[in-house]
């Protein structure tokens, strides 16, 4: 992403070409390094290659002190202009609704969010005494609450965009018995206040579709519910992960009258209870390792992996510790890594476990092309 201000002129979009041009360089510099040549020193202006039409398009009027940002991936301009004392957003040349303000936003003064894909952009403004959320050029919600002084400004609006850019919410800041609590409001549809604003509080689906974050009363702090899918959940969990195909939810919640047991749960239910659990989900398909410290009858040192909440059978290690898992591509096989009380590792890869080694640098999970995915790094 970039972003400038124009002291005086029009923004004209050659970034394309630009970016041509810049691989055809980098291209012609690994030729000519294969051959044994020097490199092609790049530093210099560009000159597009011989043949090349330039085509300058205008994207937003002339105005002094015009600032823009480009989006990420493909070639989108949004530039934060004026029409008379109002404020506007001009998106690849269109212009949008006046405001009194723009709101800045993460990627500066412009104040555009893009999705992660670059394809959609949004953005929030002040009309009158409201905010307005604007998801490509569209008006998604609206609101007049204000912050603990009475403002509606910046805090009153944040925009942002699901991991695969399907779906766009907002964030919004309310005055309430005088600290600011927020709502979340996802492809419009607004929660009550009690969503946090912290965005890494909120988890999302692999497929796109799904979401999930902590709700606090804010007249009651103890009162506390975890909402999926804009409903609260009928039972409270912890560090919610997403099964690779989106079908289940695997949370972590305090064992009744067990402190400090913990219980993870799929979809709400009990599925295993330990001391400490670390969840680990593959990349495709439905298959969960946990890495498991303690249970009942077995030596407090004890760790030991487990799979749909059973053990796996020579998993367990006492005195040393289990300390990562991956999967293979196709999400059908699992490493884990493990290190002995002596210093000494070795990795247990589908239930098998293989040499140990003075250390492990690094693993791969068996893979599913060739034999040489199953080969790990280490010093004997």
């Amino acid at each position: 992403m970039c972003g400038a201000t124009i002291p005086n002129g029009k923004i004209l979009l050659i970034v394309a070409i630009a970016m041509l041009g810049s691989g055809l360089r980098d291209l012609g510099a690994q030729q000519a390094g294969r051959g044994g040549q020097q490199p092609v020193n790049n530093t210099g202006p560009f000159t597009p290659p011989a043949g090349t039409k330039i085509e300058p398009v205008v994207m937003a009027p002339l105005e002094q002190g015009a600032q823009f940002v480009v989006s990420p991936h493909r070639v989108h301009v949004a530039t934060l202009s004026h029409s008379g004392s109002r404020a506007i957003l001009i998106y690849d040349g269109v212009p949008g609704p006046k405001f009194d303000e723009i709101f800045p936003g993460p990627t500066g003064v412009v104040g555009v969010t893009f999705s992660p894909d670059g394809r959609r952009y949004g953005y929030c403004g002040k009309s009158g005494n409201e905010f307005v959320a604007m998801v490509d050029g569209k008006e998604m919600g609206r609101g007049s609450e204000a912050d603990p002084q009475g403002i509606v400004g910046p805090g009153s609006c944040a925009i942002g965009f699901t991991p695969g850019s399907k779906h766009a919410y907002y964030t919004s800041g309310v005055g309430y018995s005088g600290h600011t609590v927020y709502r979340f409001a996802y492809d419009g549809k607004v929660s009550p206040v009690g969503a946090s604003n912290d965005l890494r509080d909120y988890t999302f689906s692999p497929d796109d579709d799904h979401y999930t974050y902590p709700w606090i009363d804010p007249a009651n702090i103890h009162n506390q519910k975890l909402v999926v899918d804009g409903n609260p959940a009928p039972y409270f969990g912890n560090e919610p992960q997403w099964s690779a195909d989106s079908r289940h939810l695997y949370t972590k919640a305090a064992a009744p009258n067990r402190i400090p047991a913990l219980d993870v749960l799929q979809d709400g239910k009990p599925v295993m209870r330990a001391e400490g659990v670390r969840l680990f989900i593959s990349p495709v398909g439905n298959l969960g390792v946990a890495i498991v410290r303690k249970a009942a009858g077995l030596p407090a040192a004890t760790q030991f992996l487990a799979i749909g909440g059973q053990v796996v059978p020579g998993s367990e290690i006492t005195g040393g510790g289990i300390n990562d898992v991956v999967f293979s591509p196709d999400g059908k096989h699992y490493a884990a890594k493990y290190k002995m009380a002596n210093q000494r590792e070795y990795v247990f890869a589908d239930g098998k476990r293989g040499p140990d080694y003075q250390s492990i640098a690094s693993f791969q999970a068996p893979g599913v092309n060739s034999q040489a995915d199953r080969i790990h790094c280490g010093l004997l």
